[in-house]
């Protein structure tokens, strides 16, 4: 019986411990997993490794994760992977934002 394909997610966080713990429930659940420490490198790592699933933060250095939504939504070959953005935001209007953006769901 052959194995089945491993599903590669794209965590994007600049704190590295909620990146870890991402990593760490991820990996168990036997997913692979690449990271990104901020917008910028979301962004190029979607493009690059166009993962199946991304998980973006959006506090982060640099560029924002609804701006980093925003470029993997208008590029050609990223524009279909889906994105959750996850972060400790609550209020009404970030979600909204998030959901404008471009990102298929949004947990707080």
């Amino acid at each position: 019986m052959a194995a089945p394909s491993v599903c590669t997610i794209l965590v994007a966080d600049d704190n590295p411990d909620q990146r870890a713990l991402y990593v760490d429930i991820l990996t168990h659940a036997g997913y692979a997993v690449i990271e990104a420490r901020d917008g910028n490198e979301a962004i190029q790592r979607a493009r690059e490794d166009r993962p199946a699933l991304i998980l973006m933060d959006v506090t982060m250095p640099g560029t924002s994760g609804w701006n980093a939504v925003r470029a993997v939504r208008d590029q050609v070959e990223t524009s279909g992977i889906p994105v959750i953005v996850i972060t400790g935001l609550t209020a009404t209007r970030d979600r909204d934002a998030s959901f404008a953006a471009g990102s298929d769901a949004y947990l707080s």
